[in-house]
């Protein structure tokens, strides 16, 4: 009987002294995968945008969330390119709201905080030296974000919108 109960506290003692051994092993193997930044070099096209809190922004009594509906067809045309370079480039698309405009332009430069799942945007000529915008969704063919349609002041703070992208 103590034989037997030897053998089974050395088999398990080795056992635990395998698997403790092949885990340490394995954790110093490992690998963490390079970022995978699946948006880039693609077009893409907003398909929602609206506002987290209504406001009435074109003064009807009437408070709006959905911001695609005060566009016009012209501004509904055009998409955007997160370039690998860091460059976001717009593209008016083939309906122009205005022929003297360029069709495309560089608008930002823009890193992306993988941890974060932050876009952060660089000198936009709109006038904010610097936007972020919190990735919510990304997958293949949407890319859903939230961010300040216009800079927090401290008096009113900022109007924060969510867009939803879709790759064309």
């Amino acid at each position: 009987m103590k034989m037997k109960l030897y053998t089974y506290i050395t088999l398990f003692s080795l056992l635990a002294i395998t698997t403790s051994a092949c885990k340490d092993d394995d954790k110093k193997d490992v690998t963490p995968e390079p970022v995978k930044i699946t948006f880039t070099d693609k077009k893409w096209k907003t398909e929602t945008w609206d506002l987290v809190k209504p406001l009435d922004l074109d003064e009807d009594g009437d408070k709006e969330t959905d911001l695609t509906q005060l566009l016009i067809e012209c501004d509904l045309d055009g998409f955007i390119v997160f370039q690998k370079d860091g460059k976001l480039i717009a593209n008016t698309g083939n309906k122009r709201c205005n022929a003297a405009e360029e069709q495309e332009s560089y608008s930002a430069d823009w890193t992306y905080d993988e941890r974060a799942k932050i876009i952060k945007m660089k000198s936009v000529p709109g006038g904010l030296e610097k936007d972020d915008w919190e990735v919510l969704e990304l997958t293949e063919t949407t890319l859903k974000v939230r961010f300040n349609l216009l800079p927090e002041d401290g008096a009113s703070g900022a109007i924060k919108s969510v867009m939803i992208l879709k790759k064309m």
